[in-house]
């Protein structure tokens, strides 16, 4: 799988990246990428929902 393939720092930004990409996009948007993304890799589904859910509490701030 690619995951396994990037090292962790590019599996970080990757996450950061898509996570940028989404954090104003609706709730029902986020919910079937995150779906989508956790079907190629259950850990890359969890990093992007807590990014998603980080991103979402810095912006109620």
């Amino acid at each position: 799988m690619f995951w396994n393939i990037l090292s962790q720092d590019e599996r970080d930004r990757l996450v950061d990246n898509i996570v940028g990409a989404l954090k104003n996009a609706n709730d029902l948007i986020q919910d079937r990428a995150v779906g989508n993304f956790s079907q190629v890799n259950a850990e890359f589904g969890q990093k992007l929902r807590a990014g998603l859910k980080a991103a979402r509490s810095k912006s109620n701030l």
